[in-house]
């Protein structure tokens, strides 16, 4: 197999161990999966789609892949946990049982964390989300060890959301998780899933994870993300969602951690009456990096898909989204929309962001908008004036400016897990803006 210094340590440990990895039927997958990324290596900038994000700072680390460090207790963790929900909890790549709950389900629900559910109740797994021209995905598929299978049958409503907990504290050792979550709604299901990540450790990690979701005909799926990652952590991540006729999809996503991150959402629509919304946020400070990636593919006519990302830089942080929309030659009568505003906080602060309409059908309503600024002088002004201290200003500015974001989430739990993780942000301001 050929490999290069980069990939060559990855390669190497999955020849040493790969065998050893859950599911025997997915041998032949997870070797065809690491040959793709041997062949293809890390992303760089010389690939458009990758021009704004470097992974030199994350190559350039040995992370293990295969490493078995002690897990840590999970109960350190619990203000991650969102109340009323069935619960998966991953630490260091492996399944917590301890920390794990799930109730009693309506019939035919498989919920299952992916370790065991891989052994059967996976037909799905691998076949959303796939290796080709995506080599961070194919070493997920080559090394995914854990994770979660959500299948809701046909005409199910899952009235408790479903949640994944992902935390790494690898201590001493560079550790690498790849986790994957199948999540496949059939015809006529609901279902939300929250996907949270959080970690520590001196030595940093990378998570690389992997997200499949398949919303069946007149299904509906919320879908909502957490990154909380540690500064000293690498956060990677991919979401393909294919969508059938008159499907609904939404997902939220909000990133306030990791040195760099890079999260990508592509959306196919394959059913006529699909709709999809996508929405987002990025809190940054210091010399953070995040980018934000989104594809809406309308394959077919008569689809919807609203786009609205808000990103929020201090220090020398730099924020990118990248958001495609192709609507290809049948797909008449497809409504899709983009709105991306950056709000820099700092002169160091930066933001790219690169709108990338590809239309090949003429009955059509496309739009898109992209603005950087910082924020309103006037607005400061005003609360000031009225009695509102300066950091109580801008705090409220800051929040109304992410604010549409949380309105794409319902009320309750599940939109105070996404406020949770602003509020921190805001009250940890710790001097890391140099």
């Amino acid at each position: 197999m050929t490999a290069n210094d980069n990939t060559a340590p990855l390669v190497e440990s999955f020849e040493r161990g790969g065998a050893d990895l859950p599911g025997g039927w997915l041998s032949p997958v997870r070797g065809a999966a690491i040959r793709d990324f041997a062949e293809a290596g890390f992303p760089t900038p010389r690939t458009e789609s990758w021009k704004y994000t470097n992974l030199g700072r994350l190559t350039r680390k040995d992370f293990d892949p295969l490493a078995d460090v002690p897990a840590v207790d999970a109960a350190a963790w619990t203000d991650l946990f969102v109340d009323g929900c069935d619960r998966i909890v991953v630490v260091n790549g492996r399944y917590d049982a301890a920390n794990s709950v799930v109730g009693a389900l309506p019939d035919g629900v498989v919920l299952a964390p992916l370790s065991e559910a891989v052994e059967g109740a996976a037909d799905f797994l691998t076949h959303i989300a796939q290796s080709e021209d995506a080599p961070l995905v194919a070493l997920n598929t080559a090394f995914m060890r854990d994770g979660l299978v959500l299948r809701v049958p046909r005409g199910t409503v899952l009235e408790r959301p479903v949640q994944i907990v992902h935390i790494v504290d690898g201590g001493g050792t560079a550790l690498s998780v790849h986790p994957r979550t199948l999540v496949v709604a059939e015809e006529g299901a609901e279902a939300t899933v929250i996907e949270t990540f959080a970690g520590s450790g001196e030595a940093g990690y990378w998570t690389n994870a992997v997200t499949e979701i398949r919303v069946g005909a007149n299904a509906r799926i919320r879908h909502v993300k957490r990154q909380s990652e540690a500064l000293t952590g690498f956060h990677t991540a991919v979401t393909q969602a294919r969508l059938d006729r008159d499907a609904r999809y939404g997902v939220s996503a909000l990133a306030t951690g990791a040195t760099l991150s890079r999260n990508e959402i592509r959306v196919s629509f394959e059913g006529e009456g699909a709709e999809c919304e996508m929405s987002g946020a990025a809190l940054l400070r210091g010399r953070q990096h995040a980018d934000t990636t989104t594809l809406a593919d309308h394959r077919v006519p008569h689809t919807d898909c609203r786009q609205v990302f808000r990103n929020v830089a201090d220090g020398h942080a730099r924020v990118v989204f990248q958001g495609g929309v192709t609507v290809r030659q049948d797909a008449q009568k497809t409504d899709s929309s983009q709105s991306s505003r950056s709000l820099l906080l700092a002169a160091g602060a930066q933001a790219d962001a690169k709108p990338e309409l590809r239309i090949f059908a003429d009955d059509v309503k496309c739009a898109h908008g992209a603005t950087v600024g910082d924020l309103d002088r006037a607005a400061l002004f005003y609360l000031e004036s009225r009695g509102v201290p300066p950091a109580e200003a801008r705090a409220l500015l800051i929040r109304a400016f992410v604010g549409e974001v949380l309105e794409t989430v319902p009320e309750g739990a599940v939109r105070d897990h996404l406020d949770g993780a602003i509020a921190a942000w805001m009250d940890n301001d710790g001097g890391e803006n140099d």
